[in-house]
């Protein structure tokens, strides 16, 4: 055999290995996107029976407290995963509690969504995003360093292109807040189904008659984040 045959012959072994590498990767993320539905929904049971999770706590000498009243989920994480401040874990548990506070604003802005199937619901949310690292925004920092770095051109209002995303996306939040809660100005009885989003949203084409009534002329199945940005910019 040729030194070329024997490359060949190991770059075929190699790609094997790879491809089986990413087939355990993706199953250990949806395990791990599992885990965490699995944990936060455990952590909503438990946080009706008033003290239980304090005891949890001081039985495993976990310590810490919330941020002006927003629970941080770290001490949830330490107590049902066993992980440490103290030692390489930190990293692991900002991540992962900054995934289930995202978690607990899908799923307390949208709780008709989660009244069946939650758990696998949660799932396809992480999943829906992009993963976990999109899911918290922790992609928007990734810097290829075989690219050369543009220097970050500010705006007129003297803001950088990262700041404004920063900010509107600060504004979608406070969007989809907004009409999770938000009373309806209408109610209409649709004769045929609607298709709506994992949130229950949909955008309807709505068209005034003389006589004052309404007819629903499309409707559109969007994520929420598209629905309220529409509404946004029409409004």
């Amino acid at each position: 055999m040729t030194i070329k045959q024997e490359l060949l012959s190991e770059l075929d072994k190699i790609v094997a290995h790879t491809a089986e590498q990413t087939i355990f990767r993706r199953r250990s993320n949806q395990y791990l996107y599992v885990g965490l539905a699995w944990v936060y929904l455990w952590w909503v049971r438990a946080n009706k029976i008033d003290g239980f999770l304090e005891e949890q706590y001081a039985k495993f000498q976990i310590t810490g407290h919330s941020n002006d009243g927003e629970e941080k989920f770290t001490r949830l994480l330490r107590l049902t995963w066993r992980l440490d401040w103290a030692d390489e874990s930190k990293a692991t548990l900002q991540q992962w509690s900054l995934a289930l506070r995202k978690i607990h604003i899908q799923y307390t802005t949208n709780n008709n969504a989660f009244k069946t199937d939650a758990q696998e619901k949660l799932v396809q949310f992480i999943v829906a995003k992009g993963g976990l690292r999109a899911l918290i925004g922790a992609d928007k920092y990734y810097i290829d360093i075989n690219e050369e770095v543009a220097p970050k051109s500010k705006s007129k209002g003297g803001r950088t292109a990262d700041e404004g995303a920063i900010i509107a996306n600060k504004h979608l939040e406070l969007g989809e807040l907004h009409f999770a809660n938000a009373k309806p100005i209408s109610s209409i009885q649709s004769n045929k189904p609607i298709p709506v989003n994992l949130n229950g949203y949909a955008l309807a084409l709505i068209r005034v008659n003389r006589n004052d009534t309404f007819d629903v002329l499309a409707t559109v199945n969007c994520p929420t984040s598209a629905c309220v940005r529409l509404i946004g910019v029409l409004d």
